[in-house]
């Protein structure tokens, strides 16, 4: 995401109903995703490849100790989503 986004003008994430499941250890968080920037040529490619998948994201964190902030993000998914191999 550093990498990606280091090339998007005043990026902005909205997420819409969100739902959290917390287990004692473990937490996934889902939302469909909508991600927005004031360069219209990224914003074309957004578009194509993110705000139109149907299905929503999952963030999963693991829970790394007892300390209520020492959480770690383990994966990010969506059924949807395919990277390009010229990506690579």
């Amino acid at each position: 995401m550093r990498e990606g986004f280091r090339y998007v003008r005043d990026p902005r994430i909205i997420a819409s109903n969100p739902s959290v499941q917390v287990e004692t250890r473990r937490a996934v968080w889902t939302s469909k995703i909508m991600l927005y920037s004031t360069d219209t040529h990224v914003m074309q490619s957004l578009d194509e490849r993110v705000n139109s998948l149907p299905a929503l994201f999952a963030l999963e964190w693991h829970r790394l100790s007892g300390k209520p902030w020492d959480w770690k993000l383990v994966r990010v998914s969506n059924s949807a989503f395919e990277i390009p191999a010229d990506l690579y």
